[in-house]
């Protein structure tokens, strides 16, 4: 997060340097290339952290998305190292450039900029990509969605998209569209409000299965994604099993409610009934057909029906009371189950036992 930040402010103060501090000019723009390829790589790990099932660690796979900042260093030293002149020409003026330095350093800057762009959207679809799988993976372990959904993610990675795109028409057009916003300006405020998006969303967002880490952590079993997966698969659970697993979580529901408890997650509810969490997820999965956030919710649909027609409680004292932690998560379960919402089911039934 702290590379993130470090290299949006330092696109961002672009125009500060070309207003104020002229006589940075060139160390600015040699710099640019680096700041922007290490960019891509610093939002992929930073949300690779986020999703990670296990507490992240830097590893030696990380190194590959770095890879190209060695040649892109000694293209930003090269271009930082040209003569004055040259430099001017090649950015600043109509005058074509005319040494062999020059030339190299032009066309490996055009080189660098169209080759980001294509790297940028890779990096952005796999992150649609990954986020999706992370919020299909986040329910099958909790209950309610809330703190760790990325949606944000992926409302940044398009604003980011937007803005190599503004900013390669302000490159192309220079000012001549200024009085429509297409200006240095534009571009700046973009940078501001990436810098401001990522302060105040990625700084307090917590690792999606943070609460995994610590229940692990709690009961001494931390278990390598690996070794979960391959537990799963050498697990061969019978109907019988299926059946005997189901009643369980039948029980767990139906006698000991533990729908209700709002911080629900599929470790808790494996020490609860004394199943291994692998074969609760497998029995969900395989046999239900359901995945355990579904499963869960669809049984606090259920307490939440008739409190909504036999009592005068408010529609959030009863999502609350069932086991959702807000009301708005209750609003979209309930309408995805039934097709209405509570109150319109509220009118509709209260009417008719009437």
């Amino acid at each position: 997060m702290s590379l993130i930040l470090l290299c949006l402010i330092f696109l961002a103060s672009g125009p500060v340097v070309f207003s104020a501090l002229a006589e940075l000019r060139q160390l600015y723009i040699a710099v640019l290339p680096i700041a922007f390829y290490a960019l891509l790589p610093s939002l992929w790990l930073y949300h690779e952290a986020l999703i990670a099932q296990a507490p992240w660690q830097w590893t030696s796979k990380a190194n590959k998305h770095f890879l190209t900042l060695p040649l892109v260093i000694i293209i930003s030293l090269v271009i930082f190292l040209l003569p004055e002149q040259d430099f001017n020409n090649m950015f600043f003026s109509d005058i074509p450039v005319n040494t062999s330095m020059a030339t190299f350093s032009a066309l490996s800057f055009f080189s660098l900029l169209l080759v980001w762009c294509v790297l940028s959207l890779i990096y952005v679809i796999a992150i649609f990509k990954r986020t999706l799988n992370y919020h299909s993976r986040i329910k099958q372990m909790y209950s309610n969605e809330q703190g760790k959904t990325l949606r944000w993610v992926k409302g940044i990675s398009l604003l980011l998209v937007f803005t190599w795109v503004y900013a390669l028409a302000v490159l192309a057009l220079e000012n001549r569209y200024q009085q429509y916003g297409v200006s240095d300006t534009g571009v700046f405020l973009l940078l501001l409000i990436l810098v401001w998006l990522l302060a105040t969303k990625g700084l307090r967002q917590k690792p999606g299965f943070a609460e995994v880490f610590q229940i692990e952590s709690d009961n001494a079993a931390k278990a390598s994604t690996e070794e979960s997966k391959a537990k799963y698969q050498r697990s061969a659970l019978n109907a019988d099993d299926f059946e005997r697993i189901a009643a369980k979580l039948t029980q767990a529901i139906c006698q000991d409610a533990v729908h209700l408890d709002a911080d629900l997650n599929l470790l808790k509810l494996a020490k609860h009934i004394a199943v291994p969490s692998q074969y609760i997820s497998q029995t969900l999965n395989q046999h239900l057909d359901i995945s355990f956030f579904d499963f869960i919710n669809q049984a606090r649909i259920e307490d939440a029906k008739p409190q909504l027609i036999d009592s005068n409680k408010s529609v959030l004292d009863i999502a609350l009371a069932v086991g959702f932690n807000a009301r708005s998560s209750f609003y979209k379960a309930f309408n995805q189950s039934t097709g209405m919402t509570p109150g319109e089911y509220k009118k509709r039934y209260k009417v008719r036992s009437g």
